[in-house]
């Protein structure tokens, strides 16, 4: 693959039916979108809290979103070979919205200042919206490709959530294809997120005062902040300690994805779902195959 990045590899994009060409297109057309976004009604660009505040929102849930579609797989995987097929539907459907969201997350097409709504965006949404924007910008086969595998497994997830078939489940989607897909879609998320970063440190750091870092509590509060329904007309408001904590000590601006996820920060995210310290091997184990569908530390 010729894009310009230096920070990874991109194996399952090199491989795919995706020209040079056209992910060097799709690497600048993310440049010049989000230099669009950075400027002023003067036309120029100017960097504020807010705007910054915004995508360092988005490049940090766009990271967690890769490393939750890369548990995910790893749980239909150990579904799979202990014959837990009912799992199955569910997991791997959310695996590739997982992946899908994370590449709307970083994708500058779609800015929205409302906070609230892109944390919860509809999966409608999420499907229709990546499907153009790989058309777009990218690729028309390879969008059609991910809309289809999308649309797939959500069907599937949908059928052993509402009518539940009595001869249970008939043809399992193929594992290894959504884990492909997947992949597309997080290095997809990198090189955008490799765009961003680009822009701040030719067009940005050295052209400002830095102000603009200081990082808005009212954004920021929605990378730690989950907001549960516990009862009718009733909204618990959660703190994760374990994101605030990366939040708080993260630079601050925008970062390529591969160097937004540190050691530590995988290690806390996989560690979390090893409740169980007997060391056996017929267990699930979560730090397994972190680097599935992406080269996490």
């Amino acid at each position: 693959m010729k894009g310009e990045s230096k920070l990874m590899d991109f194996p399952y994009l090199s491989n795919w039916y995706v020209e040079d060409e056209e992910i060097q297109k799709f690497q600048d057309a993310t440049y010049r979108e989000f230099v669009k976004l950075c400027k002023n009604e003067d036309g120029i660009i100017e960097m504020n809290s807010l705007l910054n505040s915004e995508w360092m929102l988005r490049t940090y849930c766009a990271s967690k979103m890769i490393m939750a579609a890369t548990l995910l797989l790893n749980s239909a995987e150990y579904s799979i070979e202990k014959n837990l097929l009912i799992t199955v539907p569910y997991l791997q459907y959310y695996a590739m919205f997982c992946a899908a969201r994370a590449f709307l997350y970083v994708c500058p097409y779609r800015n929205t200042s409302d906070i609230p709504n892109l944390m919860v965006t509809s999966h409608e949404k999420v499907l229709k919206t990546t499907y153009n924007e790989i058309k777009n910008h990218l690729n028309k086969k390879l969008a059609e490709k991910i809309e289809k595998m999308l649309f797939t497994l959500k069907g599937q997830r949908e059928l052993f959530s509402y009518k539940f078939p009595a001869t249970g489940l008939q043809e399992l989607v193929d594992y290894e294809d959504v884990v492909t897909y997947c992949a597309i879609l997080a290095e997809l998320t990198e090189l955008e997120s490799e765009q961003i970063e680009k822009v701040y440190k030719k067009k940005i750091l050295s052209n400002s005062n830095g102000d603009w870092m200081i990082l808005d509590e009212d954004i920021m509060k929605y990378t730690f902040t989950y907001f549960i329904n516990s009862e009718k007309n009733k909204v618990l408001e959660v703190v994760d300690w374990d994101d605030f904590y990366r939040v708080a000590r993260h630079c601050k601006y925008p970062q390529a994805i591969i160097s937004t996820i540190t050691e530590g920060m995988a290690e806390d995210f996989f560690g979390a779902w090893a409740k169980n310290e007997d060391d056996t091997e017929d267990i699930f184990n979560p730090d397994d195959n972190w680097q599935r569908i992406f080269p996490l530390p």
